[in-house]
């Protein structure tokens, strides 16, 4: 059932974004974000690869959709 962990992934990713964000709110610079949010994605079991941007002053969620093109990060 690959599809109920991606989902199970993406709603932890979320949440830490939106944790992150109502926290610290805005003002910092973008490696503060960045750090915290690598923080919690870490402390709620995944492994970080890739950061979301917060240069909005609110959250916004957009899911991407693998494609024949899609690069997997090598770790």
């Amino acid at each position: 059932m690959p599809g109920l962990e991606l989902n199970s992934i993406t709603e932890k990713v979320i949440g830490c974004a939106y944790r992150v964000s109502n926290n610290l709110g805005i003002g910092f610079v973008e490696k503060v974000y960045e750090n915290a949010l690598a923080h919690e994605i870490q402390k709620s079991g995944l492994r970080v690869a890739q950061m979301i941007n917060f240069g909005t002053t609110k959250v916004q969620i957009k899911r991407l959709r693998r494609s024949v093109n899609w690069k997997t990060p090598v770790l």
